[in-house]
């Protein structure tokens, strides 16, 4: 009798454990994108922390010239500041706001302006020249800088660079 028991014990372990894996596989199949965005976010905002590194390293410098590649992001100026546009979409609340300037701070808050809708978006520091952003419905990093001369789609690779006291991305 206690073999029985033992073995019926057995037997359920086995189905519960193949029930728990069937299950967890097929939330990872229909989520996994999810996942996938994710663990990307998080290496772009590595990749951005490092150029947020460079660039406070060049303030003490009289020369320096940085090269980076960055995919799946699309990079233009909009007068000092370059905005990298991820392709993650994002719902933010947009501010009218009577301002002037491509990036802002009002009561320690600070915003980004865009050409496109003409209101400014919620952005938060990463670094101490780099903010995030919710920015026209997608992901944005907004890097703050002397001279900007910068356009890509897709691939973007840039310079940074520290000359005559300017800090200048192109």
């Amino acid at each position: 009798m206690r073999t029985q028991s033992s073995f019926l014990e057995y037997i359920l372990i086995i189905l519960l454990s193949i029930s728990i894996i069937s299950y967890t596989y097929s939330w990872f199949s229909q989520h996994k994108d999810i996942i996938i965005d994710f663990i990307t976010k998080e290496n772009l905002d590595r990749q951005f922390e490092i150029i947020d590194g460079f660039m406070y390293n060049f303030i003490s410098l009289n020369f320096a010239k940085e090269q980076f590649k960055i995919k799946n992001i699309d990079g233009r100026c909009q007068g000092n500041v370059t905005i990298f546009v991820t392709m993650f979409k994002c719902t933010s609340s947009q501010r009218v706001l009577d301002y002037r300037g491509d990036l802002i701070t009002i009561n320690h808050s600070i915003y980004v302006y865009s050409n496109k809708t003409h209101t400014y978006y919620p952005a938060t520091p990463l670094g101490y020249f780099i903010y995030r952003s919710c920015y026209e419905g997608f992901y944005a990093y907004v890097l703050n800088s002397s001279k900007c001369e910068l356009f890509c789609k897709g691939t973007c690779n840039f310079e940074l660079v520290k000359s005559d006291g300017l800090l200048i991305i192109k």
